[in-house]
């Protein structure tokens, strides 16, 4: 089951949003050199209330998957995903959660490259900060995911 979950939702994600996840890895990663990359991430981790911005940014993707998984698991091509409903709560839970942990990939490198750059530069609160954000947008989306699997047809 998880070799097809990753097949089909995050490969189709990847696929679907390739040009902005280009873009996005080049705003992150590519135009600028890496003394003003870790300039700009130690402002970020510098105060913890400077975390709102790339938080908001990561809020943004937690909702953009939400958007195509939702379209995703409508998709009457993809109804066999409505069979994790018969699983026990826990396993059903821990397949999902290694999707949505394949989802949020690109995040999560970009928020492990902030809690180096946070514990290197002695800001143990900041690197707290973020750990305990990330492990909270991986906990509501897979809640939420899950309750989109189960209940395929309401809002959610």
């Amino acid at each position: 089951m998880n070799r097809m979950l990753f097949k089909t939702w995050i490969w189709g994600f990847y696929k679907t949003y390739a040009g902005f996840l280009f873009l996005l890895f080049l705003l992150l990663f590519g135009f600028i050199r890496g003394q003003e990359h870790l300039a700009i991430a130690r402002f970020l981790v510098g105060d913890t209330s400077n975390l709102v911005y790339p938080m908001g940014v990561f809020v943004l993707y937690g909702a953009l998957l939400l958007f195509f998984s939702r379209r995703f698991f409508r998709n009457p091509k993809n109804r066999f995903l409505g069979d994790l409903v018969y699983l026990p709560g826990f396993p059903r839970y821990r397949i999902i959660w290694k999707g949505v942990q394949g989802l949020l990939l690109p995040a999560t490198l970009y928020g492990l490259f902030l809690v180096i750059v946070a514990v290197l530069s002695w800001m143990p609160a900041s690197a707290l900060v973020i750990l305990v954000f990330f492990m909270g947008l991986g906990v509501i989306l897979t809640w939420l995911f899950g309750q989109m699997l189960i209940h395929p047809g309401e809002k959610v």
